[in-house]
């Protein structure tokens, strides 16, 4: 996880530039977002912010299933507690991360029995979310992410999506994820 993702030449950002790009982001966004409850609005900008609000969002929701797919592929769920912890502390304060004065820690894989049995497991013990938001990443991510190069060579699996309208719709944040992955999932 500390090392960059891709070699030089591939255009490609490594996992430090990512990590401080999100790391600012989040920083930002908190930034941004605090004022909310404390400002005087009108329809047009309660409209306005709303809908700037729902597009961030969405943005995050198609992330989310981007990064649980990649993460279900490098087997997070044998993340070693300790370095778990770290990382649980990093994002905790994310400033450290966004203005470089600490990075991503090194993958530690946890050998023999895995700390969790999968990666669903994984987010809601670490992540703190739901079991059905555990849940519906995961499928999510299988309908409407196409699979890394990296994972579709592994598997034997093609790189494109099963529904590249859908997936359009999702990475554009064009609509919702929720109701873009159960039309998958009906397909």
């Amino acid at each position: 996880m500390g090392t960059p993702l891709s070699a030089t030449g591939t255009g490609q950002p490594s996992t430090a530039a990512l990590g401080r790009g999100l790391a600012a982001a989040a920083v930002a966004l908190s930034a941004a977002t605090g004022p909310l409850a404390d400002v005087s609005l009108d329809a047009a900008e309660a409209a306005t912010l709303m809908g700037l609000l729902e597009r961030a969002f969405r943005t995050v929701a198609y992330a989310q299933l981007v990064i649980t797919r990649r993460a279900a592929s490098v087997e997070v769920h044998r993340l070693d507690p300790v370095t778990a912890q770290q990382i649980d502390e990093l994002v905790a304060a994310p400033e450290h991360l966004a203005d470089g004065s600490t990075s991503i820690p090194v993958e530690v894989l946890r050998q023999g029995t895995a700390p969790h049995c999968n990666t669903q497991e994984f987010m809601r013990a670490d992540l703190h979310i739901s079991t059905s938001e555990a849940r519906r990443r995961p499928t999510g991510g299988r309908l409407l992410v196409a699979p890394s190069p990296a994972e579709a060579y592994s598997q034997a699996t093609p790189v494109e999506a099963n529904y590249p309208i859908l997936v359009r719709a999702a990475s554009e944040a064009s609509a919702d994820i929720g109701n873009l992955a159960a039309i998958a999932s009906r397909l």
